[in-house]
Formats: structure tokens, C-alpha cells, sequence
């Protein structure tokens, strides 16, 4: 080889050597970078395992300090407010929670904001303390799907703006939401109501991640409300029962002290051998009849509650002259020595129907009798009876000067055992209307009631026009009937 040659081969192997061992000294720095690497992932590793397992924590000792609070007491309003006092500011800016009330209205029971003044304008204003159920937004979206609702962005949709009304709205941009969660409560697979939570003042927004607490939280409360209302459903039962109890006590009191007191004078006659009043005795046996039949009816009435409670009452429909039952029903009410007008106003024309005519005549005498027993001496009571055409319908209606019903009882008309004017004692243990009731249901029919300004109440009973038996082709309008 020649010596130039040699020369530029010798050169290229020290160029190779220097390149091997800029590479090595790079594979070092690589291996050292990679091992620095490491160690902070495995720093970073454990940092986030500890924050999350930091942030568990914080949230299992949340939950235990709310599971406390709520079986701190059977009075869930005063709970709620205070899981809300809670969760503000852990979990939130802002908490509500909202409740199904019996009259289907969902009502705001607790609410709790970070800053005082917006919880003063929510308090103030009542911030949507009803809502539409049907609403695509809020609580009742919640309720109606049973499924969450999470809101990562500013609450400004054409969906909430439609679902509120201007004074909701404004209050709703008042408070700023940046991020919203709304999760319903459920127990025994009944939605009981929902809870609010919304970040406003704080920069954190939720995350999917943040439902599983949310809703842990959600279904402890809904057991706790569940748990309450199943207390005081078995409390209010208990007192229904007490009362039921003494009213039935005094109405069966009464027929029996009667036929004690006949009976008695009856066999002091008899001890004397003086037989000579006859009609005295005919007195004392019609009074003891009619002391039996009183308490053959109250034991009647307690039999058709259990039968009811069981699922045994049942109809037995025959071909029924409608018109000639209400009537017949009249002339009894009449015939009784209660100074009350009963009128009927019919078409002399007879409506036949389908029906049980024993069952039914129960529900007139039950409506006319409570009609005279809340009327004012000499009152007028009036049945009207009505074929509907357009509706093709059967209506009775029973009007009263009556007492009428106060609003907060209203509702309750139907009840079992229930009496609107408890403090002024009238007789009767409360059943009537709620029987009546149950068997104008199984005739496929319905009862209301209306409260008229001027007092008394009109009680009206509805019946499909499937029932009738022979469409009466010129069936006319209810007037004033002689009965």
C-alpha cells in the first residue's frame, strides 16, 4: 500500500474511533436521561398515587361524615339542609336538593351557596321552588330518567332557557354555574326527588370521574328520606289507628247502650208481669231493630275496608233501573226525621245500566248521608241525575249548603278513616267516602269533588256510558222529580 494510502486509512479509522465515541458518550447520556426518566415517573408514580389515594380518602371520610348526619335524626329537612351545609364547600359552590312531593309538585326543601349574598337572593326569590315535570332541564329531567345529568360548560342552552321561566332564568345567571351535576334520588326503585350541585366561584369543573361520588352520596340520602317518610307513613298510621279506634268505640257505644236500655226495660215488664202496654213494647222492640240494624251496618262497613285491604271486594253488575236506585234512595232520606230538603232532579225518563245495585245504592246513601250530616238544619241537599251525550258519560252529582272542606284537607277527602272536621264530632268513622270511592272504581268510574266560593261542596260521580244497558232514544234533560 502506499504511504499516501496508509495515511488516508489511518485517518478514517480515527474518524470511525471518534464517532464510537461521541456515540457511546450519547448511549451513556441516554442510558443516565432514561434512568433520570424513570426516577420521575416513579416520583410521579407515586405522587399521583398518593394524591388519589389522598383524594379517596377526603371522599370516604365525606361520605361517613354525611352517613353520620343522616342517621342523626328522622327529621330529613333539617338533615338535608345540613349535607347541604356539608358538601358546600367540598364538592361545590352551590347544593339543593329538591323533593317529589305527594301532589307531584317538586319542591326545594334545602339549599346552601358559598357566598352568602346569592344564597340570600336564591332564599329571597325561591329559587324554582315547583317545576314543570316535563321540562327538559333540572331536577325533573333527572326524576323523569332516573339517570344523572353533568353540565361541563356554562348553563346558557336553548333547553334551559326554555325549561325556566324569565325570574328562574335570571336567578340561574345570577349564580353563574360553570359546571353543573344534578343526580336523582332513588330508593326501592321509587325517585324520591333529586340533589344540585354547581361550581361557580371556584375554577374547577366536573368530570365523569366526579358522578360516582356524587351519586354514592345521592343514594345514602335517598335511603335516609326513604327511611324517614316510611316513619312517619307507620306514625301517622299508628295515630289513624288510635283515632279510628276511639271513633269506632263510640259508634258501636252508642247502638249498644240503646239496646242495653230497651232490653233492660224490657225484661223489668216482663219481671212484673204487666203486659198491658203494648205499644210501648212494640216501641222498645222497633228501637232495639233499628239499634241492630245501625251496628249491622258499622260492622258491614269495617268488613268492606278488609275485604278492600285484601282485594275481596268485588262487583256483581245486573241490569239496574239507574234512576229508580237514586230515587228509592231519596224517598229514605226523605222518610228520616233530619229536617234537611232532598230533591231530585232526574229525567223522567229511566236510565238502565249495568251496575251492582246493591254496591251503588251504598255509594248514594253513603253521599246523601254525608251531604245532611255537614248541612246546616233545614238545609237543602240535591241529587242530579244525567246522561252525557258528547261525553258519553253517567253523572250523579250530590250538592250540599254544607260546612264545605278547608283547602288543607282536600286531598284527603277519600282517605281512609279521614274526617274534615275532626273537632266538631258528627258520627261516623270515616269510611263512606273512601268505600264509595273504591266502588265507583271498580265500576270502572270515578269520584270528585268541587268546592264552590259560596260554601258547600258538590261531590260528583262518574260512570262510563259503556254501562248503560238500552240507550233511552229520548232521554231528557234532569228536572225537579217528585219523589
Amino acid at each position: 500500500m502506499e504511504p499516501s494510502g496508509q495515511t488516508k486509512l489511518l485517518e478514517e479509522v480515527e474518524q470511525l474511533q471518534s464517532r464510537v465515541t461521541t456515540l457511546e458518550e450519547t448511549l451513556m447520556q441516554c442510558r443516565l436521561e432514561k434512568e433520570q426518566f424513570q426516577t420521575a415517573l416513579g416520583q410521579s408514580e407515586a405522587h399521583l398515587k398518593l394524591a388519589l389515594d389522598q383524594t379517596a380518602q377526603k371522599h370516604l371520610v365525606f361520605l361517613a361524615e354525611a352517613s353520620k348526619v343522616l342517621a342523626a335524626t328522622l327529621d330529613y329537612e333539617t338533615t338535608l339542609k345540613t349535607i347541604t351545609r356539608l358538601v358546600v364547600p367540598h364538592l361545590a359552590d352551590f347544593c339543593a336538593v329538591d323533593l317529589l312531593q305527594k301532589n307531584h309538585v317538586i319542591e326545594r326543601v334545602a339549599i346552601t351557596h358559598i357566598d352568602p349574598v346569592k344564597e340570600a337572593l336564591v332564599l329571597r326569590k325561591g329559587l324554582i321552588r315547583t317545576f314543570d315535570p316535563n321540562t327538559s332541564f333540572g331536577p325533573p329531567k333527572a326524576l323523569r330518567t332516573g339517570q344523572p345529568e353533568l353540565l361541563s360548560q356554562p348553563i346558557e342552552s336553548s333547553a334551559v332557557n326554555s325549561a325556566l321561566n324569565s325570574e328562574q332564568l335570571a336567578i340561574l345567571k345570577a349564580l353563574n354555574f360553570h359546571s353543573y351535576i344534578c343526580a336523582p334520588l332513588v330508593a326501592r326503585g321509587h325517585s324520591l326527588g333529586t340533589i344540585t350541585f354547581g361550581l361557580s366561584e371556584s375554577s374547577r369543573r366536573y368530570v365523569p370521574s366526579d358522578l360516582e361520588l356524587v351519586q354514592e352520596l345521592a343514594l345514602r340520602i335517598a335511603q335516609a328520606v326513604d327511611n324517614a317518610q316510611l316513619y312517619r307513613e307507620a306514625q301517622e298510621a299508628i295515630h289513624m289507628r288510635e283515632e279510628f279506634l276511639s271513633l269506632a268505640a263510640h259508634e258501636l257505644k252508642t247502638p249498644l247502650t240503646g239496646l242495653r236500655g230497651y232490653a233492660q226495660l224490657l225484661n223489668r215488664q216482663l219481671d212484673k208481669g204487666d203486659l198491658s202496654d203494648l205499644a210501648r213494647f212494640r216501641r222498645a222492640l222497633d228501637s232495639i231493630l233499628e239499634q241492630s240494624d245501625r251496628l249491622t251496618h258499622l260492622v258491614s262497613r269495617l268488613l268492606d275496608v278488609s275485604r278492600l285491604d285484601l282485594g275481596w271486594l268485588v262487583i256483581q253488575p245486573s241490569v239496574t233501573d239507574l234512576t229508580g236506585l237514586v230515587e228509592g234512595v231519596v224517598r229514605l232520606a226523605q222518610a228520616n226525621p233530619n229536617k234537611h230538603r232532598v230533591i231530585l232532579k232526574a229525567s223522567d225518563i229511566p236510565l238502565v245500566v249495568m251496575l251492582d245495585p246493591i254496591r251503588f245504592e251504598q255509594v248514594v246513601i253513603s253521599l246523601v248521608d254525608n251531604a245532611i250530616k255537614y248541612s246546616p238544619e233545614g238545609g237543602q241537599v240535591e241529587l242530579q241525575l244525567d246522561w252525557l251525550r258528547d261525553s258519553d258519560t253517567i253523572t250523579l252529582r250530590v250538592t250540599d249548603q254544607g260546612l264545605g272542606i278547608p283547602v288543607e284537607h282536600r286531598q284527603h277527602i277519600f282517605d281512609r278513616f279521614y274526617q274534615a272536621h275532626r273537632g266538631a264530632y258528627l258520627g261516623g268513622m270515616g269510611l263512606g267516602l273512601h268505600i264509595a270511592q273504591q266502588i265507583v272504581t271498580l265500576h270502572g268510574g270515578q269520584i270528585t269533588a268541587e268546592f264552590p266560593e259560596e260554601g258547600g261542596t258538590h261531590f260528583i260521580v262518574t260512570l262510563p256510558g259503556n254501562l248503560i244497558y238500552n240507550a233511552p232514544l229520548n232521554f231528557t234533560t234532569p228536572l225537579d222529580k217528585e219523589v
